[in-house]
């Protein structure tokens, strides 16, 4: 029975990653051609921005929340104990990251020069700071997690097709990006109440997660740094984004063809 599980849960990963390559095939080459590459830079530098403070919003819940989840998954109350008390410290932490961001918006001017861009992406990091994510993938519900992230995979897909034509396209593109592709966090955050029981939880500890999380925060802010370190910085330091939009291109297709490379490599 657990080997099926397994197998189960590996080909709905397999599923996933593979739509991923296949929208990025497709979609990389459209948005490169409708739109230009100052606008395309405006998008990415949004977007680059709000990679850095997503990270910092969720501080390492993501891994060690779907740690503690799995560890606990057999235990009604004891779960929604964890969600509840990991939940108070995302509240926290993305109230102060969100309010700098926004500061950070009027008082910085290459923040300011693309403002519509950066509210919504403001809006996607709240979104995927209540998105749970960490809690389905630590009850392993993988045929969820995969049904709903193509089903709104596809429907930004659709969109960007449709509705992304001509270089003054780039908001709604933008758009897509920040607030339909994060959708299905709201989803996420809708169904937890039909799952967990947050009037079991009882009394919450909130300190005991803390020195954990500052362990395993370092990660992936770090790793956010590193990923958006350059178009954050060729942002800031640049009149415009022309130069973005390039160096975003580039890594975008460096990152197809060594995902192609290893899925060639990998099943052979």
């Amino acid at each position: 029975m657990k080997t099926r599980s397994v197998t189960h849960n590996a080909i709905m990963n397999t599923l996933l990653t593979a739509s991923n390559l296949i929208v990025a095939l497709i979609t990389i080459p459209y948005v490169s051609r409708m739109l230009s590459v100052e606008r395309l830079g405006d998008v990415s530098f949004a977007q680059s921005v709000s990679t850095w403070a997503s990270a910092l919003c969720l501080l390492g819940v993501n891994a060690y929340g779907m740690r503690e989840c799995a560890r606990v998954r057999d235990d009604a109350c004891e779960l929604a104990r964890v969600v509840k008390e990991l939940l108070v410290i995302i509240t926290a932490t993305t109230s102060v990251v969100v309010i700098g961001f926004a500061v950070a918006i009027f008082a910085v001017p290459s923040f300011a020069s693309v403002a519509p861009l950066m509210w919504m992406f403001l809006v996607g990091t709240l979104m995927l700071s209540y998105g749970v994510e960490w809690f389905y993938q630590g009850i392993e519900q993988c045929s969820y997690i995969t049904v709903r992230s193509l089903a709104f995979k596809m429907l930004a897909f659709a969109a960007t097709l449709l509705f992304v034509r001509r270089p003054g396209d780039y908001l709604v593109y933008g758009a897509i990006l920040a607030l339909v592709t994060c959708g299905n966090n709201l989803f996420n955050l809708i169904r937890l109440h039909k799952l967990l029981d947050f009037k079991s939880a009882g009394k919450l500890d909130v300190r005991r997660h803390v020195r954990p999380l500052m362990v395993f925060g370092a990660q992936p802010i770090v790793q956010s740094v590193y990923l958006s370190f350059n178009s954050t910085m060729l942002g800031v330091l640049s009149h415009g984004n022309y130069q973005v939009g390039l160096h975003q291109l580039a890594v975008k297709i460096e990152h197809v063809q060594c995902s192609v490379v290893g899925a060639v490599t990998g099943g052979s």
